[in-house]
């Protein structure tokens, strides 16, 4: 027989032992790890992520990530972050978290900004993946406990990565801010608007042929792919969380003619808007019912 005995008393490592809540638990599977994200970001709280199969190109923040089976992804509160499957469909496990309060972080942050936010953990990820699905588990089947225990496994993951981290989490090298940040943050801060090359170039008083280059060779896109990246990633937000008709969601995200929103989010995402929200919601609703 092999007995540990347990502490009776610990450090906590949330600020005055309060606890953080899970918001929602999504499962992506072969039926729908096909579909990209587009570029979005959570202002209500952090995300966790694990991969189990498949391999994508992920873009957190600034910075773009290779991510196979086995990674953990960490998108901070605010973070802008989008997914690209790459030969085949993604599957993995992602949960929101929220109200949380780790030492010497600020709020919904699970890492410090100087640290990169991709864990590889590779056969270590295996105790993860066995919470995230027991996570979901306990989420679908409900039950008068389900909303207890759920919290208690999406803390327990979030510690287990956490523990990992301390000795296999790499910082992030310093780099200094350039104008490519500079263009890159004033497109997210206005996105919605009615933004052109031109009336980029001429905020930010370079030229337009310059400013295309240099933003191509930081983010991949070109400013207007990327402008539309956004907007389709806020349009896909409110498709999975709101009751907002196609056409009102268009008219939100910039778009006065619905036909046309119609054909750019059937060109970035694959479905209509319409496919999108059948498809993502019935399980998204599913797995919240009991999250809340």
């Amino acid at each position: 027989m092999i007995q540990y005995q347990v502490p009776g008393t610990w450090e906590s490592c949330f600020l005055d032992g309060r606890l953080p809540r899970l918001s929602r638990v999504c499962h992506i599977d072969g039926d729908n790890g096909w579909l990209p994200r587009a570029m979005h970001l959570h202002g209500d709280g952090a995300e966790l992520v694990y991969i189990m199969d498949g391999h994508g190109i992920h873009m957190i923040g600034d910075n773009v990530y290779h991510t196979g089976p086995g990674d953990v992804l960490i998108y901070n509160v605010g973070v802008p972050h989008d997914e690209r499957p790459q030969g085949g469909p993604l599957r993995y496990f992602c949960c929101g978290i929220t109200s949380l309060r780790l030492k010497g972080l600020a709020e919904n942050c699970i890492f410090p900004p100087d640290v990169e936010p991709v864990l590889h953990m590779g056969e270590d990820g295996e105790g993860v993946g066995a919470l995230f699905s027991m996570l979901q588990e306990t989420v679908g089947q409900g039950g008068q406990y389900a909303s207890e225990q759920a919290r208690f496994l999406m803390i327990s993951l979030l510690l287990r990565v956490l523990e990992y981290a301390k000795g296999h989490a790499e910082p992030r090298a310093a780099a200094p801010y350039t104008l490519g940040q500079r263009i890159k943050q004033y497109i997210d801060e206005n996105y919605l608007q009615n933004l052109t090359l031109t009336s980029i170039s001429e905020h930010l008083g370079i030229s337009p042929y310059y400013l295309g280059r240099l933003f191509k060779e930081k983010t991949g896109y070109s400013p207007m792919q990327y402008i539309i990246n956004r907007r389709m990633g806020e349009a896909q937000t409110l498709l999975i969380t709101t009751q907002d008709s196609v056409t009102r969601i268009a008219e939100r995200v910039g778009y006065d003619n619905p036909n046309y929103f119609n054909l750019l989010f059937k060109k970035n995402i694959g479905l209509t808007p319409g496919q999108y929200r059948r498809v993502v919601c019935a399980q998204e609703e599913r797995l919240a019912k009991y999250t809340k």
